[in-house]
Order: structure tokens, then C-alpha cells, then sequence
């Protein structure tokens, strides 16, 4: 219900002015391969895909693929 609200994109601005303030060198996270809005999201903050995880997680009755995303402060 919050897509499109620029709530992603304020959580992201806090997380790599967070990770800067304590001098973190690289921010990693892990997105569903199928959550195209998130992915376009971390992409636009200069995120890059670094690997897949195959069947990574149950969800929905199957598994899921999850994909592995990292970038450099």
C-alpha cells in the first residue's frame, strides 16, 4: 500500500547517510529476484547486483530466488 509514496526512497537516503556517518566503506542487502519495483529502487542508489542465491527462501508455497546487491559509500 506504500508504492509510489517515496517511502522506499527515504528509508534508502537514512540508510546511506547512516552507513556514512559511522564510516561504513559498503552497504549490502538481499532482494526477492522477482521484486522488480525494489530492485529498480536500489539500482537508482547505485546498488549493483553481486550474486543469486537459488531457492533461498519458501514464500507463497515455493521457493524464491533472492539476489545479492551491494554498494560502495
Amino acid at each position: 500500500g506504500f508504492q509510489g509514496q517515496g517511502v522506499g526512497r527515504k528509508l534508502m537516503e537514512a540508510a546511506i547517510a547512516r552507513g556514512r556517518n559511522l564510516g561504513l566503506h559498503r552497504l549490502v542487502l538481499e532482494v526477492y529476484t522477482d521484486n522488480l519495483p525494489a530492485r529498480k529502487l536500489y539500482e537508482k542508489f547505485g546498488f549493483l547486483p553481486e550474486g543469486i542465491r537459488r531457492c533461498d527462501a519458501w514464500r507463497d508455497g515455493g521457493y524464491a530466488d533472492s539476489l545479492s546487491m551491494a554498494r560502495i559509500l
